[in-house]
């Protein structure tokens, strides 16, 4: 039984070189986690990192835009009214507002004689003639003469207005010292009653200013 005994007692142990061999593996096998750690750990600080973000391509254009030149023009007045007795020099102002998105302005006057009744065609009166020899003033407010004489003197036919027969100035050049051109144009016409016994009655004569703008460079 003694022998029994101890046969169980020395089957249970672990001898002490089988506990200092497993001791052993059990450490080199820390050491080798340890050391891979610090390894993966370098790595991560070491390495570069990808880059997995989104490609971007980009361009640019230029957008030109040309603004044209506009010119507005208009009578202040659609009717002048005069009254004149005898003979002599008659005189007439008629104002435009000319308004434009350039500082530089061309005019010239279109003109006609005047006519009784309006009656253009054969008419039974002799016309009211211009008095040409005394040109056109033409003078805008707030702008500069820049080419050109005043007054504008009379250098032909012009193209008929509303029917009326008429006579055209030289062109004169205007230049506003703004930016733009925005101001009323006074047009002054001289015609010569030479007739003291002219029939009584209304006479009607056209004055028309036209204007130009050069386009931008």
């Amino acid at each position: 039984m003694a022998n029994t005994a101890d046969s169980n007692q020395s089957f249970g142990r672990v001898p002490r070189k089988s506990k200092s061999l497993f001791s052993r593996i059990v450490g080199k096998t820390k050491r080798a986690l340890i050391v891979f750690g610090i390894v993966w750990l370098w790595c991560l600080i070491m390495l570069p990192i990808p880059n997995y973000a989104e490609e971007i391509g980009s361009a640019v254009t230029t957008a030109a835009l040309q603004l044209e030149t506009t010119i507005a023009v208009q009578a202040q007045s659609p009717t002048i009214n005069k009254t004149h007795c005898g003979n002599g020099t008659i005189d007439i102002t008629a104002n435009f507002n000319v308004e434009t998105n350039t500082n530089l302005v061309n005019m010239f006057v279109e003109t006609t004689p005047f006519y009784l009744n309006g009656v253009t065609s054969d008419p039974e009166v002799v016309p009211i003639p211009l008095d040409e020899s005394s040109g056109v003033e033409i003078f805008p407010n707030g702008a500069t003469l820049v080419v050109g004489q005043n007054p504008a003197s009379y250098i032909g036919d012009g193209d008929p207005i509303d029917g009326y027969p008429s006579r055209k100035t030289v062109t004169l050049s205007f230049q506003s010292s703004d930016t733009m051109f925005s101001d009323s144009v006074a047009v002054t016409i001289t015609w010569d009653q030479d007739d003291p016994v002219k029939a009584a009655g209304q006479y009607f004569a056209k004055i028309k200013l036209t204007c130009l703008v050069e386009p931008p460079e």
